[in-house]
This record gives C-alpha cells, structure tokens and sequence, in this order.
C-alpha cells in the first residue's frame, strides 16, 4: 500500500506473487505462451481484491521464476521508477527497480533448488587438494 495518493486521489494497493514457470500445474499452458503462468495468478489477485477496487487502485505485479513479467507489473514498475526519478533525480531508478525483482526471483529460484538437495562434502576434499 501507497502512503503517497495515485491518480483521482486513490490509495495504491499492490500484490507481489512469483510463479513456478516449470510447476506441473502451470506446464500445459506455460508451454504454449510465456509468461501465461504469472497471467493466471494475476487473474487470481485481481478476483482476490475485487471487493476493494472501488476505494483504491490494484495492481498485481505477476512475475515467473523463469524471468518473466506481466505486462501490467511491467508498466507498473516503470510507472513507479518514473515517480523515484522525480522524487530523487536518480535517472537509472527504473533499472534499479527491476534490477532489484530480477535479483529477488534469482534468489528465490536458488533457495528452492538448494532446499532441494542433501548437504554433500564429498567435494570437499577436491578444494582442499586443488587450493593448497
């Protein structure tokens, strides 16, 4: 939520969700069109938030572990680099933006791809050896 008023006034709502791209419930149609995944789950939080569009201005930012981003979170986050650079005069502000998602859903998908495997030190010694 915005502290600072949007367009007519309005209050800013915004709801963030990364998709599993590669997910066995997303394949059939992530492997027709990119980026449909994080289309379904933006669907999804705008039918979550209906009640509340008439006092306030939703946007929901879908993103996709693949890298991907929906149109409408695309604009948005170009709308809100657009108010950093006005704000700070910081004209690179809508690259760091993104820079700052990209990064985000790159340490998520490497949180979930260790969570995945057992701690090994079978390679341990292998570094011992090679950096004496």
């Amino acid at each position: 939520m915005t502290l600072i008023p949007w367009p007519k006034g309005k209050t800013l709502l915004w709801d963030a969700t990364c998709v599993d791209t590669y997910a066995s419930c997303h394949l059939n149609c992530s492997s027709i069109a990119p980026g449909s995944a994080a289309n379904e789950a933006e669907i999804r939080k705008i039918n979550k938030y209906k009640s509340m569009q008439n006092d306030y201005i939703f946007i929901p930012v879908g993103v996709e572990t693949s890298g991907t981003i929906r149109k409408k979170a695309n604009s948005f986050l170009h709308s809100l680099g657009g108010k950093l650079i006005q704000a700070t005069g910081e004209k690179h502000s809508t690259s760091f933006v993104l820079q700052r998602v990209s990064i985000a859903v790159q340490r998520g998908n490497a949180t979930s791809m260790l969570a995945t495997h057992q701690k090994s030190h079978g390679l341990d010694e292998i570094y011992s050896f090679l950096f004496k």
